[in-house]
């Protein structure tokens, strides 16, 4: 999601400051020692990200008050690729959008702090809740960071955008905020499915390609 029409200075001056504080916690050297070693297929996984990603973010409904709703798609990214590399592929999809569309900075970078690095968070956040489960239940696997994660992370993710562009800008609450709160389980569902479905398919004929996954723990399956 984005949000157009904003107070420009305090947007960017908050939106870089966090983005900053992100990018050291995720990125860092680590990235670089990532991009370094990573395989060839890490690799193209990698442009393979960017590209689902950049045309997902194609399908767009944009409200009157400037919050624009669409598929994230990250959860799915991040499974497959871990937080760094996912990271990377959400901001260069965000950099694309935002030559496209032509956005200014300010709007660039809340972009990339709610659909990039805050939904990226919340994926990683339940794939480490999974694996200190210790329960070796790849059907857990699936719900918890599959399905449960794209939905948790778009409701964080939408209600984190409402949120910042009613505190960004001068005009009360109203009517449209209400109904996208009201719609966000609407919004959820197919997120659910889009990225559950998805990662499923991998999980059987390519596992190997989640890099996420701990195959050796789930052995049983």
């Amino acid at each position: 999601m984005y949000c157009a029409g904003i107070d420009q200075t305090l947007a960017l001056l908050s939106a870089l400051v966090l983005c900053l504080i992100l990018y050291a916690r995720f990125l860092g050297a680590r990235l670089w020692n990532t991009l370094v070693r990573a395989e060839m297929l890490h690799i193209h996984l990698l442009g393979g990200g960017t590209l689902f990603l950049t045309l997902l973010w194609t399908l767009q409904f944009s409200t009157d008050f400037g919050l624009g709703l669409r598929f994230l798609g990250v959860t799915v990214v991040t499974l497959m690729l871990g937080a760094d590399l996912a990271i990377v592929a959400g901001l260069a999809a965000a950099t694309i959008h935002a030559l496209l569309h032509e956005w200014s900075l300010a709007e660039f970078c809340l972009f990339a702090l709610i659909t990039v690095f805050l939904s990226v968070l919340i994926s990683h956040s339940l794939v480490l809740i999974e694996q200190r489960t210790r329960s070796g239940n790849f059907f857990l696997y699936i719900m918890l960071c599959g399905f449960t994660g794209a939905m948790v992370t778009i409701l964080v993710s939408v209600t984190a955008g409402l949120m910042l562009c009613y505190g960004l800008q001068t005009e009360p609450w109203s009517r449209d905020h209400q109904l996208v709160l009201q719609y966000l389980p609407l919004i959820a569902l197919p997120e659910g499915i889009l990225n559950g479905m998805l990662i499923t398919g991998f999980l059987v004929f390519k596992p190997h390609w989640v890099r996420s996954l701990q195959e050796n723990r789930y052995d049983k399956r």
